[in-house]
């Protein structure tokens, strides 16, 4: 092996050093989204503990404000109702998306499990990612992933109420 061969096999030695450091900082840093997201998780447990240690039963209704109305939603059983739940009252400035939706980006992230949904349907309300929450007013078809959280009973009123444009929105729980 001449001088030249040499250099190369140390090149090479050395290339395949710095990699190895480089993935372990990228392992850390992918792994910090699924510590807030376990953290978050871990946080509504600890919501949903304290509510059946003080005797309050699972709710399962919510209440939204809009435009002077009120609605009576039925949510889901999961993880991101339970740090919803826990997060409540609440008045949201929610702003519209593709003439279907009504938007709120959370300052913070709740547990997700999102699924692919197939459809959308006027009422349905739903986290996108983990820290937005959309009322949808139109049925349509979709590819996005969503988690379920509830339905709107009176679907026809609510979809008259959101109007057209940003709408503040209350929520609070169903008594």
């Amino acid at each position: 092996m001449g001088k030249y061969g040499c250099a190369a096999v140390i090149a090479v030695i050395l290339f395949l050093l710095a990699a190895c450091g480089t993935g372990s900082e990228g392992q850390s840093k992918a792994s910090e989204p699924e510590a807030n997201q376990s953290n978050a998780q871990a946080e509504a447990r600890k919501t949903a503990d304290e509510h059946s240690k003080t005797g309050e039963t699972d709710m399962r209704n919510l209440m939204i404000a809009v435009g002077g109305q009120e609605f009576e939603a039925t949510l889901e059983s999961n993880e991101t109702v339970q740090a919803l739940r826990g997060m409540l009252p609440m008045t949201l400035n929610m702003e519209e998306m593709n003439s279907n939706e009504k938007y709120y980006f959370f300052d913070q992230a709740l547990p997700a499990e999102e699924k692919a949904v197939g459809s959308i349907h006027a009422g349905d309300i739903m986290l996108y990612g983990s820290d937005c929450l959309v009322l949808f007013f139109k049925d349509f078809s979709t590819f996005y992933h969503y988690t379920r959280i509830g339905h709107v009973d009176n679907e026809a009123e609510f979809v008259q109420a959101l109007g057209k444009g940003a709408v503040e929105v209350s929520l609070r729980a169903a008594e």
